[in-house]
């Protein structure tokens, strides 16, 4: 790229000699904002097709969002293993697998995705890499089907509670407050259980009798 843009001839070159290529600001400036957008670009992919997200498609959004950072503020890839290396040693000794952007930065002068190690038909990465690749966040999987199925269930009783309100809108009967206050204790004793069965698991103190 540096040859191409044929920087030898340029004003700003005429004193040598020079122990670097000076670029032009507007050139440096383009070549960042090309950067930028490859990867943002990946990333608006990546929220259409997947919907809703899951912890493959959360392990692409935090690599992107590593990639971003450090185009973003000129960092450097040596500085992150998942990202630099082809493969590595965590602290623990655990196997790692990185990007490899050491050698395609050398190659090309630029980070590129090598992609043996992408599933591109779902946007993830190979099932069988999965567990080397630390874009993962710890226990993500556990921890989304778990909220996943807490956030469905709240969402299913907020659209009954809703169902019942409009209901309840529509009569215009003098027993709607009535109605009303019965939904409100239902609800707080629903809550006043979730509670209960909170503490009985968490605390190590035995739970009343009555419970």
């Amino acid at each position: 790229m540096f040859e191409g843009l044929k920087l030898s001839v340029q004003s700003c070159r005429l004193r040598e000699p020079r122990p670097y290529y000076s670029i032009p600001t507007t050139e440096a400036l383009s070549f960042l904002h090309w950067e930028l957008n490859r990867w943002l670009g990946f990333f608006d992919m990546l929220l259409s097709n997947e919907d809703p997200l899951s912890p493959e498609s959360g392990a692409m959004g935090t690599m992107l969002a590593q990639i971003i950072r450090v185009v973003g503020n000129d960092g450097a890839f040596g500085h992150a293993n998942a990202l630099y290396k082809n493969a590595y040693t965590s602290k623990n000794d655990t196997h790692r697998l990185g990007l490899g952007f050491e050698a395609t930065i050398r190659e090309t002068g630029m980070a590129w995705l090598k992609a043996s190690m992408f599933d591109w038909a779902k946007l993830q990465f190979r099932a069988s890499i999965q567990d080397q690749i630390c874009f993962f966040i710890p226990d993500s999987q556990y921890t989304y089907r778990e909220r996943r199925s807490q956030v469905n269930n709240v969402t299913r009783l907020h659209h009954g509670v809703t169902e019942i309100s409009k209901t309840l809108k529509k009569d215009g009967s003098i027993h709607d407050e009535h109605r009303l206050d019965r939904i409100r204790r239902i609800c707080f004793l629903a809550l006043t259980m979730e509670v209960l069965k909170y503490n009985r698991t968490k605390q190590t103190s035995a739970p009343p009798r009555d419970l």
